[in-house]
Order: C-alpha cells, then sequence, then structure tokens
C-alpha cells in the first residue's frame, strides 16, 4: 500500500481500483479482527454481507481467514509447510471459499488436483 501512498501524497492519478488491488490479505482479514469499532461500524452494516453462508460471528471468521493468513504467507515467504496437514489446510481453503460462494468451493473442490498430488508424496 505504501506506493499508493507515496503516489496520493504527490498528488498523482490512479485509479480507484489500485488502491483495493495493493491492500494485502493481512489487510482484509485484519477487518475482522476484534479490539476495534469494525464490528459496530464495518460488521454489522456491511462487511457480513461478503460472507452470506458464514453462520458465525466475526471474531470466528477472523480465526479461521487469519489461519489462512499465516500459511499464504508461509508459502510466500518459501517457509517449510511439509510438516503442516496440509489436506487439512485445503480443505479450509475451500471451506472459507464456501463462505463466499458455495458454487465456487465447490467448483474448486471439483477441479482441485491438490488431493491428488498431495497422495503421490514420498
Amino acid at each position: 500500500m505504501s506506493g499508493v501512498k507515496d503516489q496520493a501524497a504527490r498528488g498523482a492519478a490512479f485509479r480507484p481500483l489500485t488502491i483495493t488491488e495493493s491492500l494485502s490479505f493481512g489487510f482484509w482479514v485484519s477487518l475482522l479482527g476484534r479490539g476495534n469499532d469494525y464490528e459496530k461500524h464495518l460488521w454489522r452494516p456491511a462487511l457480513h454481507r461478503a460472507f452470506p453462508h458464514w453462520g458465525g460471528n466475526r471474531s470466528g471468521l477472523h480465526k479461521k481467514l487469519d489461519y489462512l493468513r499465516v500459511l499464504r504467507n508461509k508459502i510466500a515467504h518459501h517457509a517449510p509447510i511439509h510438516h503442516r496437514h496440509l489436506l487439512a489446510d485445503h480443505l479450509g481453503i475451500i471451506e472459507c471459499l464456501g463462505y463466499i460462494d458455495p458454487g465456487l468451493a465447490r467448483m474448486v473442490g471439483r477441479h482441485s488436483r491438490f488431493p491428488e498430488v498431495l497422495a503421490r508424496r514420498p
């Protein structure tokens, strides 16, 4: 996001989507975090609609998405993940997709080759 902040400080023109595109997964997950007024100002009025198939509270969703954020960061930074329960991680990703769009979750589950590739590992 610092690139966008720098551009804005210089008064440079940029596309509105540039801001959204520059936000990290961690930023989006943090919107569900605790210790702030997000419940009243973001979650209840609007943000819960992004997860229409989630039946729990905001903190429960934050916990699930933060788990995926940590996994994503480990992968992005080439940290070892071979010791993890990778099939459970994969299923967690599909589960979280289902909170947004169950059809998308089913499609990803149906077309993902990950379980097959994982089964072949030594």
